[in-house]
């Protein structure tokens, strides 16, 4: 669904009904917060595969974020172009690594998690997907909170809703870098 223009907080109050019994309200289902979180971010593709050359494997969640620069990444055995304005989430114990920069100089952020469930996340798995406006927004507001909250709350609540709104995103199937395939010579 493409993004319009922001809500208007007048016409979205105007159709709210009048609650029946006005202590009674929604209760929230169990929200799986996101833990010991790290941001940074890359400017350089050679510093991709820091700190060792080859692929890694750990226990974090790693949601990359494209901002300038085209770069595949491999993810266990798929090659996912990932390309400005897109994002992936990369999951634990997923062996990854960076190849065919489309240029040195890149623009990359870098947020790296700990969550107790991977299962809401599920749909994510191989999935670039837009980072859109209200996206955007929302990475910008978790990197400035991480930057300037020096409590862990914010951080963590703002990565929580980044996640739950990544979860809503209409995925098309995955798509991967093209393969290069032995040319054929006929006789």
């Amino acid at each position: 669904m493409p993004h319009s223009a922001k809500p208007d907080l007048s016409k979205l109050v105007s159709k709210l009904p009048q609650p029946n019994f006005q202590l009674l309200g929604r209760r929230p289902a169990p929200l799986p917060l996101p833990a010991n979180i790290v941001c940074f971010q890359r400017q350089r593709a050679d510093e991709l595969n820091k700190p060792r050359r080859g692929r890694a494997l750990h226990h974090r969640f790693v949601l990359i974020c494209a901002l300038r620069t085209a770069v595949t990444v491999c993810v266990d055995d798929r090659n996912l172009r990932l390309s400005p304005g897109e994002a992936l989430l990369v999951f634990p114990f997923q062996f990854h690594h960076y190849t065919q920069p489309q240029r040195p100089e890149i623009s990359w952020l870098f947020v790296t998690f700990e969550l107790n469930d991977a299962e809401p996340l599920a749909a994510l798995r191989y999935r670039p997907f837009a980072l859109t406006p209200a996206l955007r927004t929302l990475v910008a507001e978790l990197v400035e909170g991480y930057e300037t909250e020096r409590t862990e709350e914010l951080p963590v609540l703002l990565l929580a809703l980044l996640l739950a709104r990544m979860r809503r995103i209409k995925h098309p199937a995955p798509h991967h870098a093209p393969r290069r395939r032995p040319s054929r010579t006929r006789a």
